[in-house]
C-alpha cells in the first residue's frame, strides 16, 4: 500500500474536465488524495456509470472526514455532465461547482479534455477543424474566463511577501504532438500547439492576481486515446525514451507534477510547459 500523500491541497476547490477516464480521472483522484474537492466533468451518457464510480471513490478516501452537522455537508467530489463545446456550459460548471461546493472561490482549474482524430491533410474540412480546435482549444478559453471571477486572488506588489497563500491555479493538459510532425495528426497537434501559447499569454495577464498558468506536456500514456494512435509511432516513442530505458508512460507518472503545480509549492512557475514524457522531448 502507497503512503499517504501530503495534504498540500486540502480546502482548495478544483474542478478537472474530461475527468470519467483516463489521465483526467487520474488527475482528479490525485488532487483528491491530496485533500482537495473535486468537481470532474464528462460528456457522454456512456460516461455516466464511470463518472459515478470515481465520485464514490474519491468520497470515501480516508482523508475527506465530515463531521455530523444539522446543516448539509458540502460535496466531497461531484459529477457534472456537460458538452464543453457548447458555450453555455462553462457558467453550467461553474455554478454547479459553487453550489455544491458551498463556495465563493474556486481554486484549481484542469483544462484535460480533449479530442484527437487522425486525419490526413487533404481530409481536413471545416467540420473536422472544428470539432477539433471547439474542444481542445475554445472550450478551455471559455471555461478558464467563467472562472477568473471565483479565483482566489492575491493581488500583492512585487515585493510583498506571498505569505498569505495561493491565488488560482490553472493547469492546461497538453502533449508532445504540440512540437512534432506526426502523420495525419495536424489537427490535434496545432490544437495542443495554441493552448501552449495561451498557456504563456493566461501567465502574463493573470500573474498579478497571484495566479499561475501551466502545461503538462505528456507523452505516450497507456490509455484508450493512445489505441487510436498508429501503434508503430508508439513504439518508435518507447524506443527513444530515456527513463527507465524506455516504455510507456502511466497515469502515475502524470498526476504527481500536475499536484504539485496544483500547490503553494509552485508558486514561483508560471507559463511553462513540463514535458512529462519520460525525457522523449526535452525542452
Amino acid at each position: 500500500m502507497e503512503p499517504p500523500k501530503p495534504q498540500t491541497l486540502t480546502g482548495k476547490i478544483a474542478i478537472v474536465t474530461g475527468a470519467s477516464r483516463g489521465i483526467g480521472a487520474g488527475i482528479a483522484l490525485d488532487l483528491a488524495e491530496r485533500g482537495a474537492r473535486v468537481a470532474i466533468t464528462y460528456t457522454s451518457n456512456s460516461s455516466t456509470a464511470l463518472a459515478t464510480s470515481l465520485v464514490n471513490q474519491i468520497s470515501s478516501l480516508p482523508n475527506h472526514t465530515t463531521t455530523s452537522s444539522t446543516t448539509p455537508s458540502p460535496a466531497i467530489a461531484i459529477a457534472i455532465q456537460a458538452d464543453l463545446t457548447i458555450p453555455t456550459s462553462a457558467s453550467h460548471i461553474i455554478t454547479t461547482t459553487l453550489s455544491a461546493f458551498h463556495t465563493s472561490t474556486i481554486d484549481i482549474l484542469v483544462n484535460n479534455a480533449a479530442v484527437s482524430t487522425p486525419s490526413p491533410l487533404p481530409n481536413i474540412t471545416p467540420t473536422t477543424y472544428g470539432d477539433t480546435f471547439n474542444l481542445n482549444v475554445l472550450a478551455p478559453i471559455l471555461l478558464t474566463q467563467a472562472i477568473l471571477p471565483y479565483l482566489p486572488s492575491q493581488k500583492h506588489t512585487p515585493r510583498e511577501s506571498r505569505a498569505g497563500g495561493a491565488g488560482g491555479r490553472i493547469i492546461n493538459i497538453s502533449s508532445v504532438a504540440s512540437r512534432s510532425g506526426f502523420n495525419n495528426l495536424s489537427l490535434y497537434s496545432s490544437s495542443k500547439s495554441a493552448l501552449e501559447g495561451l498557456t504563456r499569454c493566461w501567465a502574463t495577464e493573470l500573474g498579478a492576481g497571484g495566479h499561475t498558468v501551466n502545461a503538462v506536456n505528456i507523452g505516450p500514456v497507456q490509455t484508450n486515446m493512445l489505441d487510436g494512435i498508429d501503434q508503430g509511432l508508439v513504439r518508435r516513442q518507447v524506443e527513444e525514451t530515456p527513463a527507465d530505458g524506455g516504455r510507456i508512460g502511466e497515469i502515475r507518472d502524470v498526476t504527481p507534477v500536475v499536484g504539485w503545480l496544483c500547490a503553494e509549492e509552485s508558486r514561483w512557475v508560471t507559463g511553462q510547459v513540463v514535458s512529462v514524457s519520460g525525457g522523449w522531448r526535452m525542452y
